[in-house]
């Protein structure tokens, strides 16, 4: 689908109406990247789920949490130029907070000697499981 600037539609200064410009071709693209997500992983992830169905049946939803931990001061690590900033202090930061880690970044906390008390997987695509592989981390909830 052609684009046509909304600043050349209204006969306008093209300075005017860019920033309107850019937010709705970028509204578009963010259409278009999740509809040829859906196209191109939709049957693997219902695989996946199906498959995990067990699991999920005997899980306890996140919703349980709600309010547990009020008050306790929260650290999310994520795969990132930062987590390498902050790892070298992250045996400090576990005794203070609670360390949640994306799954990407759960194998790093561990190489420095910390469990994370949640694990959060999104991705449900198997290169991403792979993050986890020969991680031992018994004592993490996983999301």
């Amino acid at each position: 689908m052609e684009t046509v600037p909304l600043s050349a539609r209204l006969a306008v200064d093209d300075g005017e109406l860019g920033p309107f410009d850019a937010a709705i071709n970028a509204f578009r693209s963010r259409i278009d990247i999740n509809r040829n997500t859906l196209l191109r992983f939709a049957r693997v992830w219902v695989r996946n789920l199906a498959r995990n169905l067990p699991a999920l049946a005997v899980g306890r939803s996140v919703a349980d949490l709600g309010g547990r931990f009020a008050g306790i001061p929260a650290l999310l690590l994520a795969a990132g130029p930062t987590l390498d900033q902050v790892l070298p202090t992250l045996p400090w930061y576990a005794e203070r907070a609670l360390i949640v880690a994306v799954d990407t970044a759960v194998p790093a906390a561990l190489r420095h000697g910390v469990m994370p008390d949640f694990a959060v997987v999104v991705d449900p695509q198997y290169w991403n499981s792979r993050h986890l592989d020969r991680v031992r981390c018994d004592q993490t909830i996983l999301v």
